[in-house]
């Protein structure tokens, strides 16, 4: 059985669990997506960071020979802040440098400024490498499946996707795809819409795209990008917050009261991530070469 766990049901379970009555005015679909989008940012997902078990966590390589020794900081970033840098044929890892560093530390090494990452010493890096980025990328902004569409058959050989439905977006718009499996990763995105066809797109590349997998504008998708054991959670949150606004204080206080137990049971299975492991004692980085 197909589970289906779009934006769209998942608002319907919210109205179900609230008993949002249908015809009321206070909660259109779009409000609950923005309620839904307010909840994702400023609770869940903090909450699921707070583990440290590397959800959303995201690795780009970076050619040397095409960077002038910074770069900005991927925007999707989240806290628009980086993991770690390291080279990718040697392995070793760039040290973060803070600027007062700068004056007694002058090796290789990277600091911030502003959302832009300048790296030290930046000519000691052979052109020909690659620098490994990795990043926590924040989950893509909810939107309706209305302004998506679904693939139905892919063309690995033009590049070309059959969709359901497609919502009237121009040649040039930057379009991602998300993947429909648990996980709900980001297949591609920011590739340019080349060209449309009744229902069927053309894109810079298809690789890795699947049948069921949803087309939708860059940094949007109609699926939380979260772990699925949090999506009852998610909607609890939810829920709370229609409780709040409705002033129906009985529906918060037992809203309130069912999310603290669910909480309980989430957070178990969430943590840790890789249930046979132990904590080591891992030595410390050098600082330099």
């Amino acid at each position: 059985m197909i589970i289906d766990y779009t934006i769209d049901t998942l608002i319907d379970n919210i109205k179900l669990i609230s008993s949002t009555p249908s015809s009321q005015n206070l909660f259109s679909n779009e409000k609950f997506i923005k309620l839904a989008n307010n909840q994702l940012f400023s609770k869940l997902v903090p909450w699921i960071m707070s583990f440290r078990a590397d959800y959303f966590l995201k690795e780009v390589e970076l050619d040397v020979s095409s960077l002038d020794g910074k770069f900005k900081i991927p925007q999707e970033a989240i806290g628009l802040k980086i993991r770690d840098l390291y080279i990718k044929d040697s392995k070793k890892r760039i040290p973060y440098l803070q600027i007062e560093e700068l004056k007694t530390n002058n090796g290789l090494g990277y600091y911030i400024r502003g959302n832009e990452i300048i790296i030290n010493k930046f000519d000691q890096i052979p052109t020909t490498n690659k620098l490994l980025l990795s990043y926590y990328r924040r989950p893509n902004y909810l939107v309706s499946t209305s302004q998506c569409g679904q693939v139905r058959v892919v063309n690995s050989e033009s590049n070309q996707l059959l969709l359901n439905q497609f919502p009237n977006y121009p040649v040039g718009t930057k379009l991602c795809c998300i993947s429909a499996e648990a996980g709900f990763d980001t297949v591609f995105d920011d590739s340019s819409l080349l060209s449309i066809g009744s229902l069927t797109i053309e894109v810079e590349d298809v690789t890795g795209v699947q049948v069921g997998d949803w087309v939708a504008e860059s940094n949007c998708s109609p699926i939380p990008q979260i772990p699925v054991s949090t999506i009852p959670l998610f909607e609890q949150m939810i829920v709370i917050k229609i409780m709040e606004t409705m002033n129906d204080r009985q529906g918060l206080e037992n809203a309130k009261a069912d999310y603290y137990e669910m909480e309980k049971q989430v957070r178990m299975t969430l943590f840790p991530r890789v249930d046979s492991s132990y904590k080591k004692a891992l030595p410390n980085f050098t600082r330099g070469f």
